[in-house]
């Protein structure tokens, strides 16, 4: 009897071949979207806001749906209130853009008072209101790195330098902490949000941001002192950042908070960390800067 070859493939083999084949897609993806976006981080001006413009509305989109099954107007409300945040911010105004959360709570208040529903008034409202703030003004500190002024100015340092920092230390810190939890990780971080993290990958996570800020330091974007307390603060929050959101995607029930990007999840997941590293970044430079007492 001639051996049949056509169902030797076992359920292991057909879940590596998975494996490996997102693992393709994920670096495929990675190795077009990171230059480009770098890219569009140095030339800054207008394609640097578009961009910026479609990762925040694309990651407002997603946040509203952890807490709805589908947009619908108070979607478009808020990210509404999202776009004008982030003008505003490119435009340095800072309290105008923060001031852009209240204009979405109340339009929804007013419209659900105009159709007369009760249901769902202040969650929406309340949801709207946050993602302006946690994502799109948080997200806009990009905005005041890449265009500096006041205290930032002395640096001395390229904005398009000073944008690499949080994101550059960011990257660093995700790849220590997922390389470390791998080989040594037995000890869980937060076992009830994420399984998979652990203390030991947890502090590779801040080692490899210090680390990472005393490289920036070395090449001359800022001083030690500032890399280090720069890296420290990366390394730290931006992994509760990263648990932040996968709070929210265990309480809606999810894996990711989309599919949009091929092999990657959604827009949220792959910004999550950067939403509390960049706006933390930008104030400790204001505060760690020369001549600042």
């Amino acid at each position: 009897m001639i051996p049949s070859f056509h169902s030797s493939s076992t359920p292991n083999a057909q879940q590596s071949g998975a494996k490996l084949s997102n693992l393709a897609l994920r670096t495929l993806v990675a190795a077009v979207g990171i230059p480009l976006y770098l890219f569009l981080i140095y030339l800054g001006g207008i394609w640097f806001f578009l961009a910026n413009l479609v990762i925040v509305l694309a990651a407002t989109h997603e946040f509203l749906l952890l807490s709805r099954p589908r947009a619908d107007i108070t979607s478009w409300i808020a990210m509404a209130g999202a776009a004008a945040c982030l003008f505003f911010m490119s435009s340095g105004r800072v309290g105008q853009a923060a001031s852009m959360a209240v204009a979405p709570f109340l339009l929804i208040l007013l419209l659900h008072i105009v159709i007369g529903r009760c249901e769902g008034t202040m969650l929406y409202a309340s949801q709207a209101a946050a993602a302006v703030l946690y994502i799109a003004w948080f997200f806009g500190h990009l905005f005041l790195l890449r265009n500096p002024t006041g205290s930032l100015q002395a640096w001395d340092t390229p904005g398009w330098q000073l944008v690499l920092l949080p994101l550059g230390i960011t990257w660093i810190t995700d790849t220590a902490a997922y390389a470390v939890g791998r080989a040594v990780g037995k000890h869980p971080f937060a076992p009830v949000v994420s399984p998979k993290k652990t203390w030991e990958g947890a502090m590779g996570g801040i080692l490899g941001g210090v680390g990472a800020g005393a490289l920036a330091a070395a090449v001359g974007i800022v001083s030690l002192k500032a890399g280090i307390v720069v890296g420290f603060f990366v390394g730290t929050v931006g992994q509760l950042g990263d648990l932040g959101e996968s709070l929210l995607k265990r309480e809606a029930g999810v894996k990711d908070s989309s599919s949009l990007i091929p092999g990657h999840g959604g827009v949220l997941d792959r910004f999550d960390s950067l939403l509390l590293n960049i706006p933390g970044t930008y104030y400790l430079l204001l505060l760690l800067a020369p001549g600042v007492h």
